[in-house]
């Protein structure tokens, strides 16, 4: 079969396939955040990064075939993208607790006194961010 839309005659099969990206990312577009939100709000407390990853990973296709680096540091760099933008806090581990935890940090939800207008509105405080 020859392309007859060229002026050079064409072969489909001397034109190479597409290869697909090597490293799919994890999760769809906006999941991640969605996932250590909901799971940053059930726990309602502390979590280190690789505590939020094992929890993650429930979420992930074929997590045990991924390498656990790879997670973590996604993880991390959503955590920290959330807390330039004020909607998690990072506890820095004291030197006691690095032993325990391997030097990481501690995260959570940062705690807002609600406003009034959130009070008389509770649907709206959550917003878009925050689902």
């Amino acid at each position: 079969m020859v392309l007859p839309q060229h002026e050079i005659q064409v072969e489909p099969t001397d034109i190479a396939p597409v290869v697909p990206h090597e490293h799919r990312s994890l999760l769809p577009y906006g999941q991640m955040t969605k996932v250590v939100l909901q799971i940053l709000r059930e726990q309602n407390g502390w979590l280190t990064a690789r505590e939020l990853t094992a929890r993650v990973g429930v979420h992930v296709k074929d997590f045990e075939y991924i390498d656990p680096r790879l997670t973590l540091e996604a993880v991390r760099r959503r955590l920290n993208q959330l807390a330039k933008k004020g909607i998690v806090e990072r506890q820095s581990a004291t030197s006691a607790e690095g032993r325990v935890t391997g030097g990481h940090g501690r995260w959570r939800l940062v705690r807002r006194k609600p406003t009034q207008q959130a009070i008389a509105a509770p649907e709206k405080l959550c917003g878009n961010r925050l689902r």
